[in-house]
């Protein structure tokens, strides 16, 4: 029977995988691929906490259901138990996104949320673009790449000509109510797609060895620049214009977006 998995286990697991003190570092995870960890979620974020120290900073995608209203202090996400309790804990911003937003805790945290919902939800300027300009890490705890938000941002970057096919019910306006109180609407500009088809950017990713592979537990993990994700996204882009897309019929987005691709005859050449 494997050990239970504990908070100094896992602080040592994230120092051996390269997380280190000051370092900025978006977290992607599965509580329950790290094996029984003692004191559950909380000991998981204590860790990273502890890792990157108070001169680090660390978020988590906290992403939630369209809604008309939206009460930032108490609106759930649905991206996992680790990022909800995060999300939930002392100290933790959240910026002021009605669907795509993140929780950010540490020195940078401010810088990193603020004005969210002035850009796009995972474009230019957004959390997760910030955190690649500033040298962050992105970390993914037993979960591949089809959780990768930042692979998005690279679609921005790129200009695709697909991020006005909305998934079914986003495209709407909310009443968003900050925690201070303040209110105001926000109508999305674009919606990031399906995400199903990203391990072509963890398989190029392996391929360059920009991506640091470990355990955490029993979770298999990888860890890398938010920036050399972006760099890969924008390769495959450049092959192949539909490259982030995913191949499924069903799929709400991906075969109207792939229309677009074709008509267009669209490749990056960002």
């Amino acid at each position: 029977m494997a050990e239970n998995v504990t908070r100094s286990r896992i602080v040592k697991d994230l120092q051996a995988l390269g997380v280190k003190r000051g370092d900025i570092v978006a977290v992607h995870s599965s509580l329950k691929s790290i094996g029984f960890v003692d004191g559950g979620a909380e000991t998981v974020i204590a860790a990273l906490k502890e890792a990157v120290g108070s001169s680090g900073t660390i978020i988590m995608p906290v992403f939630s259901k369209p809604v008309d209203i939206f009460v930032t202090r108490d609106e759930p996400s649905h991206t996992g138990i680790v990022a909800e309790t995060f999300r939930k804990s002392k100290g933790t911003l959240r910026s002021l996104h009605p669907t795509h937003s993140v929780a950010a805790w540490g020195k940078r945290a401010h810088s990193i949320v603020r004005e969210h919902q002035l850009h796009q939800a995972l474009g230019v300027n957004s959390p997760f673009h910030r955190l690649a300009k500033r040298g962050g890490k992105v970390l993914m705890i037993g979960v591949p790449y089809t959780r990768a938000s930042i692979v998005h941002v690279a679609e921005s970057i790129a200009r695709v000509p697909y991020q006005d096919v909305f998934y079914p019910g986003y495209k709407r306006q909310t009443m968003v109510i900050a925690v201070n109180g303040k209110r105001f609407k926000y109508t999305p500009r674009d919606n990031p797609g399906d995400s199903s088809a990203f391990g072509v950017v963890e398989e190029l990713m392996k391929s360059q060895g920009k991506l640091t592979q470990g355990r955490i537990g029993e979770a298999s993990c990888t860890i890398a620049l938010g920036m050399d994700i972006i760099k890969a996204s924008l390769a495959v882009m450049s092959k192949d214009g539909a490259g982030l897309l995913c191949r499924n019929p069903e799929c709400a987005v991906c075969p109207k977006r792939r229309v677009i691709v074709a008509r267009l005859r669209w490749r990056n050449k960002a």
